[in-house]
């Protein structure tokens, strides 16, 4: 199976494991008897584990073909209903098609999710006039408890707070969706109610090399419960960007000298600004025959030259200006802050005073916020 999936000529690492072992083990599953999987890594013929590979293969790209037509329909039905990110979304999406393949709408469904920022139910039909569904959610959305609280209007269900499934005879699946979307409003309301990331730390392009990304791959191997860093720059600049098949959009973007290659996967947006704030993780591009550093964008902002910040329950603004940093409060009041700030231990400016704790750690706030080297 590595060499079938064209990795035997390097070290593996999770990633080739999550992204291109574990799909075609999963596939054979998926779409019908996993016990071709087994006979794969037991059996003592070359052959044969050859042959079963090829198998695995073929069940992968088979599963990549049924999702791509099944969120594209998806897609296209909630287009005729004017439902797309920015536009108009609800609380909560739920689609229902009954030849839709049952092993592969929770794929389908964690896509639409990661898309729109709401939970996502796709529904099945089975060979027993039912409706089997997979389910996904962001964090704010509990599915199990949402499941738990639904019990009396399903056949079966089980899961987890971010994934679940269910089983729903078809006169009950109207009331299911009404129980649904008010629960995720609420969960709406109280929890996040945009679609947001949260950098770890700035880095200037201009400090991402092979070198860094080697330092960073000593703290591998990363997942779930410890996933790669994910890194912002400030006022990028867009030189190229191209839509992709699969929804994909390729950049190239700058800032200062340096310039680098970026994808952004299931881009659901159309073409980004010429200057944009980006959120972006490290990786090897291996297609070519060389590998080559690429950015994986998590997500792209028109570049802010002004940022708002909290403090002890207080509002300001802060925007950089020509050698320092202006702050303002909610009563209009402004100070300007210089940047770099002088160390303690300078003695301050004729007619200045030091500045207080509390205002020398708003501007390192403010600093991080608007992307200024610390």
């Amino acid at each position: 199976m590595i060499r079938s999936a064209g990795l035997a000529e390097r070290p593996l690492d999770e990633e080739d494991v999550g992204f291109q072992l574990a799909p075609r083990i999963n596939a054979v599953g998926r779409l019908g008897d996993p016990r071709h999987v087994v006979e794969l890594l037991t059996t003592p013929s070359e052959q044969r584990a050859m042959a079963m590979a090829q198998f695995c293969e073929d069940s992968n790209q088979q599963r990549r073909d049924l999702c791509a037509a099944i969120e594209a329909e998806a897609l296209a039905l909630l287009e005729a209903d004017g439902i797309a990110p920015g536009v108009r979304v609800p609380p909560l999406v739920l689609l229902v098609q009954n030849h839709w393949h049952h092993g592969v709408i929770g794929i389908v469904a964690a896509r639409l999710m990661e898309r729109f920022g709401r939970p996502v139910a796709l529904l099945a039909g089975d060979d027993q006039g039912r409706f089997r569904a997979s389910v996904r959610a962001p964090r704010w959305f509990a599915v199990d408890a949402a499941l738990q609280s639904c019990g009396e209007l399903l056949e079966a269900f089980g899961g987890h707070p971010a994934a679940g499934g269910f089983t729903v005879v078809s006169h009950r699946v109207a009331p299911l969706q009404e129980r649904l979307e008010q629960q995720a409003a609420t969960a709406l309301q109280q929890g996040e109610s945009a679609l947001v990331v949260a950098p770890e730390a700035h880095l200037s392009l201009e400090q991402v090399n092979g070198a860094f990304l080697k330092t960073l791959r000593a703290l591998a191997p990363f997942g779930v419960g410890h996933p790669v860093p994910l890194f912002w720059s400030h006022n990028c600049r867009v030189l190229r960007q191209q839509g992709l098949r699969g929804g994909h959009r390729r950049f190239e973007l700058a800032c200062g000298e340096a310039r680098f290659p970026a994808i952004a996967w299931r881009w659901p947006h159309g073409p980004a600004p010429q200057q944009v704030d980006v959120a972006f993780r490290i990786a090897w591009d291996r297609r070519g025959a060389q590998p080559q550093l690429q950015l994986e964008i998590a997500a792209l902002r028109a570049a802010r030259q002004e940022a708002m910040i909290h403090k002890q329950g207080r509002q300001y603004w802060c925007r950089s200006t020509e050698g320092g940093i202006q702050l303002r409060n909610a009563s209009g009041q402004r100070l300007t802050v210089p940047w770099p700030l002088p160390e303690d231990a300078d003695p301050p400016p004729k007619q200045q005073q030091p500045l207080h704790p509390y205002v020398r750690q708003l501007a390192i706030q403010a600093a991080a916020d608007l992307g200024l080297a610390v």
